[in-house]
C-alpha cells in the first residue's frame, strides 16, 4: 500500500473537488495498458469502490474507455461486476467506479492446479449467466479468460465476469474494431474472432468459456504454444484433444458440453449461453445424488442441421475418437480457405495488422461447413504447475526445425515437398491433410495412413498417435478398409513411446489394457506404457494407471510399478483425487 503522500499527491493530479467529495481515495491497486485502478471509498454511503482511472490520451483508447463505461451502466447481474459511476475529472481524466471485490482471479487460483468437477460445474453456470445476460443485453464480451474471472473471496461458487474494455454492443452499434482486426487473446479467442470476420455475437464467448473450462479441468490451454502463430495454427486448423482423454475423471457429459462449446464453426455450437446454464444444472443435480446416471450421457447440444458428425466412444476406452473422418469440400474453395487460415497465422506472426485486415476482410468466401473432426494433440512436454503431475524430466524425443507457417500457408508446397525432403512434421501435416481433406486436398486416408506412418518412422510422435489411432479405428465397424492390421498400431503407438512422445505412450497403454474380465496378458506392457507417458510428464497418463489398479489388472509387480508412478505424480504436486486418499 502506497505511503499517504503518495496518495495526495495522486489526489492532486485528478484536481476534481467534485470527484474528492464523492470518492476519497484509499490506494493505488493496479495498473493497466490504458490507467489505473484505485481502491476508494465513496463517501456517502461509506461502501469501497475501484476507480478506474484513464491514463491513455489516444482517441481511439478515450472512445473504448467511455464505450466500456456505457456497456457497464447497462448491466445489473450479480455474476457481472456492478457499475458505480462514471465521468471525468477536473484534469480531464476519465474514471469508471465500480464495486471493490475481494479476491483472486480465476487464472491465479489455476495456478495451483485444476478444479474439481464439480467446481467447473459451478464455474460453467455461473459464467453461463453471466454471459446470458451479456447477450441479452447485446453485449459481446470477446475477452473472456480466467484473468478477467473474478472469484470473490476466493470462492468458487461466488464469480463474477470483469474488464468489459474490448467488448462489442450489438444492439447500440458501438464497435471501435475494424474487419480484420484481432480483437482479444490468441488462446480463448473464437476461430471467426481471429480471422476478424464481420458480425460478431455471443458464440464467440461460449467458445472463450469451453477454452476456460478445458484449462480449468486439465491445467492447460487446448490450443497450446509458445507463440501466437503456433497457438493460432493449433486454433485454425486442429481439434484439441478431448478433454475427458486428458483427464479420465471428466464424466461424459460434461465432456460433451466442453466439446460443443469448442465447436470451429459458430454454428456448430450451443444456441446461446442459457443452453450451458440447463446443462451445468443438470449435472450439478447429478453430482448431488439426485441422478448420477446424467453424468453419463451424451446428449446432443448442437444446433439442429448443424451437420457436425457425432464424436463417440469406443467400448475399448478409446476417448472421444470420431468414428469417421468427416470430409472437407476438395475444389478451390476447400483450398482458398485453408491459404487463408494460412495468411492469417502468418500475418499475425509478422504483426502485419494490415496484411491481417486485407486476408481476413470482407471480400471472404463464407465460412466453411461444421463437419472437420480432426484429432490431434501436440507432444506433451514437461508438465507444468497446473498440469496435475508435477514437473517431469524433459522428453528426450526428436527435434525439428520444421516451418509450420510455410507448410500451412500452401500444403502441396509447405508440406508435400517438405516431407519429401525428410522432414518428419511435415509429413504428419501432409498426412493429416490427406486423411481427411484439409486444405482443398483430395481426400485418401489410405494414403494419409500411410504418409503419416511415414512421418512417425521419421520421428514425429505426433504422427505415431494420429497414425495408429486412425488404423485402429478402421478396424471398427463401418471404418475404412486400410489393409493394415492392429499390429500395425501397436508398432506405430510403440515408435512414438520409444521415441518420447508422452501422449503416444498414453494411448498405447490403452491400447494394450485388456478389457474388463478378460486375461490380464497385456496389462504389463499397457501400464509401462502409461508409467512412461507419466515420466515423461503427460498427467493424463499417470491417471489412467489409476482404474486399471482398482480392478486388480495385471500382476503384483505391475500393480506395484503403477502404485510408484501414482505415488511420485502426486508428491510432484498432482491434484487427482486419488493424492488426497
Amino acid at each position: 500500500m502506497p505511503d499517504r503522500p503518495d496518495v495526495d499527491r495522486l489526489r492532486a493530479l485528478i484536481g476534481d473537488a467534485t470527484f474528492d467529495r464523492r470518492f476519497e481515495l484509499v490506494r493505488e491497486a493496479g495498473a493497466g495498458g490504458m490507467g489505473r485502478v484505485f481502491e476508494a471509498r465513496e463517501q456517502s454511503s461509506g461502501r469501497r469502490v475501484a476507480i478506474k482511472l484513464m491514463t491513455g490520451r489516444a482517441q481511439v483508447d478515450l472512445q473504448r474507455f467511455a464505450a466500456e463505461a456505457e456497456i457497464l451502466e447497462q448491466l445489473d447481474h450479480p455474476r457481472v461486476v456492478s457499475y458505480v459511476a462514471h465521468g471525468v475529472t477536473g484534469a480531464g481524466a476519465p474514471y469508471l467506479a465500480m464495486q471493490w471485490l475481494d479476491g483472486e482471479s480465476l487464472a491465479e487460483r489455476l495456478r495451483r492446479g485444476p478444479l474439481t468437477v464439480a467446481e467447473v460445474v459451478a464455474l460453467a453456470r455461473q459464467l453461463g449467466e453471466a454471459l446470458a445476460h451479456a447477450h441479452g443485453h447485446g453485449v459481446v464480451h470477446r475477452d473472456l479468460k480466467p484473468s478477467n474471472v473474478l472469484l470473490v473471496d476466493g470462492r468458487i461458487d461466488d464469480v463474477r465476469l470483469i474488464d468489459f474494455g474490448v467488448a462489442k454492443d450489438t444492439d447500440g452499434g458501438r464497435d471501435l474494431t475494424h474487419t480484420g482486426q484481432l480483437v482479444g487473446t490468441p488462446g480463448y479467442m473464437a476461430p471467426e474472432q481471429a480471422l476478424g470476420r464481420p458480425g460478431l455475437d455471443g458464440r464467440a464467448d461460449l467458445f472463450a468459456l469451453g477454452c476456460t473450462m478445458y484449462q480449468a479441468l486439465t491445467g492447460t490451454s487446448p490450443f497450446p504454444g509458445d507463440e501466437i502463430i503456433e497457438v493460432l495454427a493449433h486454433l485454425l486448423l486442429h481439434d484439441p484433444e478431448p478433454v475427458d482423454a486428458v483427464r479420465p475423471d471428466v464424466p461424459p457429459r460434461l465432456a460433451n458440453l466442453v466439446g460443443a462449446l469448442l465447436a470451429k464453426e459458430p454454428g456448430a455450437r450451443l444456441a446461446d449461453a442459457r443452453a450451458v446454464v440447463a446443462e451445468a444444472e443438470v449435472m450439478a443435480a447429478a453430482l448431488a445424488g439426485r441422478d448420477a446416471a446424467a453424468l453419463r450421457t451424451r446428449p446432443v447440444l448442437v444446433p439442429a442441421g448443424a451437420g457436425v458428425e457425432p464424436v463417440t466412444r469406443d467400448e475399448r476406452g478409446g476417448r472421444g475418437l470420431p468414428l469417421r473422418a468427416a470430409t472437407v469440400p476438395t475444389g478451390g474453395r476447400g483450398r482458398r480457405r485453408m491459404l487463408v487460415a494460412g495468411l492469417a497465422i502468418a500475418a499475425v506472426a509478422l504483426g502485419g495488422g494490415l496484411l491481417f485486415a486485407l486476408v481476413a476482410g470482407r471480400d471472404l468466401p463464407p465460412p466453411p461447413p461444421p463437419v472437420t473432426r480432426v484429432m490431434t494433440q501436440p507432444d506433451a512436454g514437461p508438465a507444468g504447475p497446473g498440469s496435475g503431475a508435477g514437473a517431469a524430466p524433459t522428453s528426450p524425443g526428436p527435434t525439428s526445425t520444421f516451418d509450420l507457417a510455410a507448410c500451412t500457408i500452401d500444403i502441396r508446397l509447405g508440406c508435400e515437398a517438405r516431407c519429401a525432403a525428410g522432414e518428419a512434421e511435415a509429413c504428419h501435416y501432409w498426412g493429416e491433410s490427406l486423411s481427411t481433406g484439409l486444405g482443398g486436398v483430395r481426400r485418401d486416408e489410405v494414403a494419409g495412413v500411410a504418409m503419416l506412418v511415414h512421418g512417425c518412422e521419421l520421428g514425429s510422435g505426433r504422427a505415431c498417435t494420429k497414425a495408429g489411432l486412425r488404423i485402429l479405428r478402421a478396424r471398427e465397424p463401418g471404418g475404412a478398409d486400410l489393409g493394415l492390421p492392429a499390429s500395425e498400431a501397436q508398432r506405430v503407438l510403440q515408435l512414438g513411446c520409444s521415441a518420447g512422445s508422452a501422449h503416444t505412450c498414453r494411448w498405447l497403454g490403452k491400447h494394450l489394457m485388456p478389457p474388463d474380465g478378460e486375461l490380464p496378458a497385456d496389462a504389463g506392457r499397457a501400464y509401462d506404457a502409461l508409467i512412461r507417458g507419466c515420466d515423461l510428464g503427460d498427467a493424463a497418463s499417470c491417471w489412467s494407471l489409476v482404474e486399471p489398479l482398482a480392478q486388480g489388472r495385471g500382476d503384483a509387480a505391475a500393480q506395484a510399478r503403477a502404485r510408484d508412478a501414482i505415488a511420485g505424480a502426486c508428491a510432484r504436486g498432482g491434484t487427482h483425487p486419488t493424492c488426497t486418499k
